[in-house]
């Protein structure tokens, strides 16, 4: 599979000349793009993922060292090859301590970028070989964390450690996030394989639990401290963030992490991340918010890193069922069908076999169920009275009930309504938080500094769920939406006011008046002073 490249440059014959004068295919490359400046270059370097970016030097509004440092922040393990006329140390330098992998000099001879580029594929190549290596897998695998560490973790997050006992395991086991000021957990389930070419990277299903840890410790050591735990199949990993450590950054880098998964082992991964917690007894909660957030991976276009605070962003306690049987029902209640509900359903009232429902045993066990599924209701704000009647008092239904049938049936009514609720609140929430962004740009477009980060701190919503729905209900990225409120302002402006470009740039978003002209021009084909005198 050829790695994939972009050119930036501001001169498009430049461009246009290295691109035709390689043998892309035969160095192993394939061009996916091409900039006119760094700033152009990021928006289809988020877009378009290459593996390698070719960039000059000096360019306007952004030059390429610019690019390479940024590249290097956001997007690292990116090549960077930097091409430039001035033959000066001191450049060069400079372009090292920004990451850049490689530096050429104008003009550019297709011998020696030739040789640049066989060493950055023979470099990624041997990169991409040792993930690879199945025997490095297996003794990875071999040396998975210790049994005593693994029961600790997994007694903790179920709540079956005495108090006196925690904190002197916890020390034992997992010093490393002992002392922080949050803690997060997040929940990895591989949910399938995928091919890529010459079939699957890795065959032996059980090293694609240990190729996904790879990844998971790869990412996350220079970070953050953190341990992992293996919990009903899927990777749990619980995380120490300090005070400035911020949780959209985590999931950054957890976006990251399910990149690599699917790119260098075919595997695809989803992420369920519960909240930030302040107190670590508290970690638990979050672990049950993980799960359940991960269990939203079954609702379309949830994409790959789920937040709770993003899919359930109106509920104030964490609701913990201790009973598997219940946690398996309020799953089939928010995102099964009618089927399953009802499989879910029978299993818990055949637990009351063929008794009657007039035992004082038998009524309670029924309320407890009851009470779990109204939960769902209560804690999601849902319209009772269209889930059961005006005046209907539930408990007194289901205690004259004199059947496990009757129970049964009324207790599927009601999942069945529950569940149409949440589905109706997720796609009314979708529109909510369109309507609010849109409301927030037009509000905020004349700040230079707004940014998706911005916009979601606002919302109180991660920026890679917030882009997912964006660009899914408006067709458009974040970034060209913006640009474009910001033209259609200026254009009101340069028609109905007499204020100068420079001016009408600053009230738009853009305290630089050339790149506004470029961003300008490159949306309608005239500059802005020329708009203006046509107008």
């Amino acid at each position: 599979m050829p790695y994939k490249i972009m050119l930036v440059d501001d001169e498009e014959e430049v461009r246009t000349s290295i691109i035709r004068k390689m043998d892309w295919e035969a160095l192993g490359f394939h061009v996916v793009g091409d900039a006119e400046n760094g700033e152009d270059a990021l928006e289809k370097i988020h877009i378009l993922d290459p593996d390698v970016i070719i960039t000059d030097i000096h360019m306007p509004y952004m030059d390429g060292l610019q690019l390479a440092e940024t590249v290097k922040e956001k997007y690292p393990g990116k090549e960077v090859v930097i091409f430039s006329g001035y033959n000066d140390f001191e450049y060069a330098k400079q372009a090292m301590k920004c990451g850049v992998t490689e530096y050429i000099l104008k003009p550019v001879n297709s011998e020696e970028l030739g040789e640049i580029l066989q060493r950055i594929r023979e470099k990624r190549d041997k990169y991409l070989e040792q993930q690879r290596d199945i025997r490095i897998l297996r003794e990875n695998y071999r040396k998975n964390f210790p049994i005593l560490k693994e029961k600790f973790l997994n007694d903790w997050m179920e709540e079956k450690i005495v108090k006196e006992e925690f904190y002197e395991k916890l020390e034992e086991y997992v010093p490393e996030i002992r002392d922080s000021d949050r803690w997060i957990v997040a929940m990895f389930c591989i949910e399938r394989e995928e091919t890529v070419e010459g079939g699957a990277v890795v065959e032996e299903k059980e090293l694609h639990q240990v190729s996904v840890e790879k990844v998971i410790d790869e990412y996350l050591t220079e970070k953050y401290p953190f341990a992992r735990f293996i919990c009903e199949k899927e990777i749990g990993v619980v995380i120490a963030l300090s005070q400035e450590q911020t949780v959209n950054e985590l999931l950054g880098v957890f976006d990251q992490i399910q990149k690599v998964c699917r790119q260098v082992f075919g595997l695809q991964i989803s992420i369920g991340v519960g909240s930030r917690k302040q107190w670590i007894r508290q970690v638990p909660q979050s672990f049950m918010e993980a799960k359940e957030a991960s269990g939203y991976r079954a609702v379309p276009d949830m994409g790959s890193v789920i937040y709770i605070r993003d899919v359930e962003p109106k509920k104030t306690e964490t609701l913990i069922f201790e009973e598997q049987e219940k946690n398996a029902l309020i799953h089939a209640v928010k995102f099964e069908q009618e089927e399953e509900i009802a499989c879910e359903l029978t299993k818990i009232i055949g637990r009351i076999a063929d008794g009657k429902i007039y035992s004082r045993q038998c009524k309670s066990y029924v309320i407890s169920v009851l009470n779990s599924i109204l939960q769902v209701v209560w804690s999601n704000e849902l319209e009772e009275q269209r889930i059961f009647g005006y005046g209907t008092d539930c408990y007194e239904q289901v205690l004259h009930m004199k059947t496990t049938e009757e129970v049964e049936q009324f207790l599927l009514k009601l999942c069945c309504e529950i569940h149409t609720q949440l589905v109706q609140r997720r796609e009314n929430m979708t529109i909510d938080i369109i309507k609010e962004a849109k409301e927030y740009i037009q509000e905020n477009y004349a700040n230079p500094e707004l940014s998706v980060e911005m916009l979601c701190s606002s919302l109180h919503l991660s920026p890679s769920y917030f882009s997912t729905v964006f660009k899914k209900e408006t067709g458009q990225n974040y970034v060209a939406y913006l640009t474009d409120v910001r033209l259609n302002k200026a254009v009101e402006l340069l028609n109905h006011t007499d204020d100068k470009t420079y001016i009408i740039a600053a009230k738009v978003g853009y305290p630089e008046p050339n790149y506004f002209s470029y961003v300008f021009k490159k949306k309608f084909g005239v500059s802005p002073s020329k708009y203006k005198g046509k107008s």
